[in-house]
């Protein structure tokens, strides 16, 4: 992981349109244990943009007083990384033809272009799992570098429709809740869950990175339950997990949450076990 920190090159991927947000939780101390973080991180596959040595491609960005740190782009669309690299990598060569062109062509601004056009060309999109970049924000080698995450524009959209917020701030988690009443007539929530019908809590509350899941799930449901759609940015589910102070009874609930890659994840991994499989 030592590749990830320090080694990368200079790039403008905070020029992309694509909304995102930070997450820095250097020195954090946990709401939940260490391996019960890591475990639930574990299962979501994200996508970052290297070079050939490995070495991660980040903006640097100075701050007020001068300093310098670097800012990784981190994808949940393994698509959303690929198209970025393709049209930057057109970009890049249309600058650079578009100045070598030029009667008077500063050899600086080519020489800089060609730099990053290099760069673009031998930019490679690479899957690790949220654990380990969580795993290597928390740990000292990440001291000058954060991670931007890039959520997609339509998951932005449904979270907006959902919240009836305009801009969405984060990457956004769905679930579905249930309002229901007890015996003795007072409002309780409960939520379906992976382990049946029973809506018991004692089952696992599936926790997705896209909203066709729960629609497909509202189908399930007579007309008259009263259901709704809850939103969570996937920063304040990680930033819960590291407050130490948060209530017992909202440490249960993230414990019981269980993140879901998307379908696009979800297809990559069966890709990669079913290549695995065959060689062997």
């Amino acid at each position: 992981m030592k590749s990830l920190v320090r080694l990368g090159q200079k790039a403008l991927l905070m020029g992309t349109v694509i909304a995102g947000t930070i997450l820095g939780v250097n020195g954090s101390v946990l709401a939940l244990p260490e391996a019960a973080v890591v475990e639930k991180l574990r299962p979501i596959p994200m996508y970052m943009l290297i070079n050939d040595e490995g070495q991660p491609i980040f903006a640097t960005v100075t701050d007020q007083n001068g300093g310098e740190s670097g800012v990784t782009g981190v994808f949940v669309s393994l698509s959303d990384a690929e198209n970025l690299v393709a049209a930057r990598q057109a970009e890049s060569k249309r600058l650079l033809d578009a100045e070598r062109a030029k009667p008077n062509a500063d050899p600086q601004i080519v020489a800089e272009l060609e730099a990053q056009a290099a760069l673009w060309q031998e930019a490679n999109v690479l899957p690790i799992g949220l654990d380990k970049i969580y795993q290597f924000a928390q740990s000292d080698e990440a001291e000058d570098l954060t991670f931007k995450f890039l959520p997609t524009m339509a998951q932005l959209n449904a979270a907006a429709q959902v919240t009836q917020q305009e801009n969405f701030p984060g990457v956004p988690l769905f679930f579905l809740s249930i309002q229901e009443k007890d015996a003795n007539g007072q409002d309780i929530v409960s939520f379906p869950t992976l382990a049946g019908d029973d809506n018991n809590g004692n089952g696992e509350i599936p926790v997705f990175f896209e909203v066709q899941p729960i629609l497909e799930q509202l189908d399930a449901f007579p007309e008259d339950e009263e259901l709704s759609i809850n939103v969570m940015p996937l920063e304040v589910f990680i930033a819960k997990l590291l407050d130490e102070d948060l209530p017992t009874e909202e440490q249960e609930f993230l414990e019981s949450m269980t993140l879901i890659p998307s379908t696009e994840s979800a297809q990559l991994i069966q890709a990669v076990i079913e290549q695995q499989r065959q060689q062997q």
